[in-house]
């Protein structure tokens, strides 16, 4: 049995799993697994269903260990081996930040050298039913709107490269004072990991509420997508794609205002997508129809 073990690790060392580790406590502990799975079976069959399992039960924790090896500061939702030279592509950015995280659509078209945005509700209305968060999965059936790739960001990950790198300068739209820091109105100079996240998550002082926190989350992401190591460090765009050539060079940034009406259910906040919401979203985001 351990030499069956070992001949699978060591094929899967020469495949996409090479290095995972698969000691000897974990060979033991699905050996366990087997023998209690068939213990009630005929003797005789124990030997082959035995060895047909510990195959394909090695196999499961290999893929297993390879999906929960997740970077602490950035969980990249999609494989980066999909974002391919697609020159119209849809991705969806969420940054958590305390209890309402913010949800950037990107269209990035290639052809037309645009990249269109819009903000989604973190909480959505459909048919009486709240989604909360949305997720790159429940997008589709949702709106329609395929998501090539999903990027979900924290935002305590992005104070860290910035205070790591370079700094930022951005133009604050309104002077604030928050949790002990003056933001001067205009523009103004962010190099310090609280600064930046206290920047991009304030809301209840800004008139805007959420939508003005979602600017300033943006005015942020303009920056960092001009900084190459961002986009393989955190993003982990770590091949020469159109995304990529996009981003470096800020392409025109064309703002859709996708209409959504407040509408909680039962006292849980929600807001619903109208009528000329879906055709917004079908005329600016459809990359199928393009």
């Amino acid at each position: 049995m351990e030499e069956k073990l070992q001949e699978l690790k060591t094929s899967l060392n020469n495949s996409i799993y090479k290095d995972k580790e698969f000691d000897k406590a974990m060979q033991d502990k699905t050996i366990h697994k087997i023998f209690s799975a068939n213990s009630n079976k005929s003797r005789k069959l124990i030997p082959i269903f035995a060895s047909t399992a510990a195959a394909i039960i090695a196999f499961i924790l290999f893929i297993s260990l390879d999906a929960f090896s997740v970077n602490e500061n950035m969980n990249n939702i999609a494989d980066t081996s999909s974002i391919s030279n697609s020159t119209n592509a849809n991705y969806l950015m969420i940054t958590n930040s305390e209890d309402m995280p913010s949800l950037l659509l990107l269209n990035v078209n290639s052809d037309e050298k645009k990249i269109k945005y819009s903000f989604i509700p973190y909480s959505v209305n459909d048919k009486g039913k709240i989604y909360h968060p949305i997720t790159s999965e429940k997008f589709n059936g949702l709106f329609g709107i395929e998501i090539t790739q999903t990027f979900e960001i924290n935002a305590k990950s992005i104070g860290e490269f910035v205070e790591n790198n370079k700094p930022l300068t951005v133009n604050n739209p309104f002077q604030f004072m928050y949790k002990g820091q003056m933001y001067n109105e205009g523009e103004i100079r962010l190099d310090k990991n609280e600064e930046v996240i206290h920047y991009m998550t304030m809301r209840f002082q800004d008139s805007k509420g959420r939508e003005g926190r979602n600017e300033r989350i943006l005015s942020v992401y303009l920056k960092l997508f001009q900084q190459e190591a961002f986009l393989k460090e955190i993003l982990k765009i770590n091949n020469s794609t159109d995304v990529e050539t996009a981003l470096l060079n800020t392409m025109n940034f064309e703002k859709v205002n996708v209409p959504f009406d407040i509408q909680p259910v039962n006292g849980v906040y929600g807001e619903r997508l109208n009528e000329n919401g879906y055709e917004i979203l079908r005329d600016n985001f459809n990359i199928n129809s393009k």
